[in-house]
């Protein structure tokens, strides 16, 4: 809206100022003719209210009332028409005015007071004109930066820009990926509070809050339900809605960036999957060959299995989307409401913690990548999930870093059965089940004791099992029983 300076100003002698006080920096709201004693119901408040001085009486005191009274409900200013009644402007009337802090404007004869509005009139119609141009360029700019090489950035840079304050996209953990300026990123970092308590609401909640001298709004980028992250904005108050509408823009913009993105990253993660699915039966010169057709790095030549279940896909992805986030190498591979993941060694304590608080995990020793021990993965993965079936609900088990017996046997056969060698593994179940006797255990595998004694020290020398040491040889049972079957 256009100031009563700004219309003085257009309207030259025809609006000129008589009295001493100065007009506010504020919007006029509207220029209102009345000759009534007390126009206050037909106002409210910032408009110039213009006058012949037809009902006023010039005297001191009904002045001074008149003028406290219009400058107690906010009126922007009195504008005295002459000619009709007075032919100049009285004295004791500027006077009143400049002590109560009435603007007085006079408006001569012959000019007509609808001159004075219908300039008021043009003057609004041009500001909203040139706020529909701003606004109009803004948009522009805004889907314009969404078809640059790096959307996200872009709308970012843009829409703060618009704003004059700051903008960030968060991840749906509240933290920054982009942020304009980059001064900011302080700021912006600041708001990860509250986007958690968004996340405990759910994918469709939104907030606006103060933040020091700026409102800050905080907006969900999602599509069909799930979350993809949060566009954070702040901008000095009071906001305009041209700023809401551009806030509306940016964030329809920005969550079909972020989709579009993130379909990539899904048909990344299906090659990825692929890749998995090969090395998880054993088959790793194929998932090599693979990997390597499809410009993937190539798996690590060691790793460790991570099995999780039940888990169903939804929250599988959402859990393969924080290992992204956090830069986490991973091979993941989904099936019948279970994800098995492989990844490096100092990858595992790393891994985020489970998505729905139903389903256990197991973590399994490190095993080669190697082609010649493909079927030995194959294996480790069978007594995974055997291992897996058996466990609590919310349970997670690393039988890597577990002391306990049953885990340290459960390792133990792992490694035995990754061997690959099943003359080893049928050699170290009749010592076992035979309590070290070698004739019992030579008879069942119709062998002689000396090539039993053989297997058995192959076994001590490949795997380090010690079979006759009675805590060791209970573990080792307990966990062949639970790998292979009862007899």
């Amino acid at each position: 809206m256009p100031t009563l300076a700004e219309l003085s100003d257009v309207l030259g002698d025809d609006l000129a100022l008589v009295g001493a006080a100065p007009p506010a920096d504020a919007p006029l709201t509207g220029v209102h003719v009345s000759e009534l004693r007390d126009p206050r119901p037909y106002l409210s408040g910032g408009e110039l209210l213009l006058t012949t001085g037809m009902s006023l009486t010039m005297q001191t005191a009904p002045l001074q009332a008149y003028a406290t009274m219009l400058v107690g409900h906010g009126i922007a200013g009195l504008a005295l028409g002459l000619g009709p009644v007075l032919l100049e402007v009285p004295e004791v009337l500027v006077r009143v005015c400049d002590e109560a802090g009435l603007p007085l404007y006079v408006v001569p004869e012959p000019t007509p007071f609808q001159l004075v509005a219908r300039r008021y009139w043009e003057l609004l119609a041009a500001e909203g004109r040139a706020d529909l141009d701003v606004a109009l360029g803004a948009q522009r700019d805004l889907v314009r930066a969404a078809s640059d090489r790096n959307p996200v950035t872009a709308v970012v840079r843009v829409l703060a820009s618009a704003l004059d304050g700051w903008a960030a996209h968060l991840d749906p953990d509240g933290a920054v990926a982009a942020v304009w300026p980059r001064t900011s990123r302080s700021s912006a970092t600041q708001v990860s509070a509250e986007v958690r308590r968004l996340r405990a609401v759910g994918p469709h909640a939104s907030a606006t809050f103060p933040f020091g001298e700026m409102d800050v709004a905080v907006q969900p980028l999602s599509r069909a339900g799930r979350l993809r992250g949060f566009l954070a904005t702040a901008e000095r108050r009071p906001g305009t809605a041209r700023n809401r509408q551009l806030l509306v823009t940016a964030t329809s913009l920005l969550a079909l960036a972020v989709e579009l993105r993130h379909a990539g990253v899904l048909r990344r993660r299906a090659e990825r999957e692929a890749v998995a699915a090969l090395l998880l039966t054993g088959r790793v010169a194929a998932a090599r060959e693979l990997a390597a057709a499809l410009s993937l790095d190539p798996p690590p030549s060691s790793a460790r299995l991570v099995l999780t279940g039940p888990i169903g896909r939804d929250a599988a992805d959402e859990l393969l989307d924080e290992c992204e986030r956090h830069h986490l190498d991973v091979w993941g591979h989904w099936t019948a409401d279970q994800l098995r993941l492989l990844a490096a060694p100092d990858v595992i304590p790393h891994l985020p913690t489970r998505r729905t608080g139903s389903e256990a995990s197991i973590a399994s020793p490190t095993v080669s990548l190697s082609a010649a021990m493909g079927p030995a993965l194959a294996t480790t993965l069978r007594g995974a999930e055997r291992i897996l079936a058996g466990l609590e609900v919310g349970a997670h088990l690393d039988l890597q870093a577990s002391q306990s017996p049953l885990d340290q046997g459960r390792r133990g056969w792992l490694a035995l059965q990754a061997l690959g060698r099943p003359e080893l593994e049928a050699a170290a179940a009749a010592y076992l089940r035979h309590h070290g006797s070698w004739e019992r255990a030579a008879k069942e595998l119709d062998c002689h004791r000396n090539t039993l004694r053989h297997r058995i020290a192959t076994i001590h020398q490949q795997s380090g099992l010690d079979l006759d040491d009675p805590t060791s040889a209970a573990g080792l049972w307990l966990a062949r029983l639970e790998l292979c079957g009862s007899e």
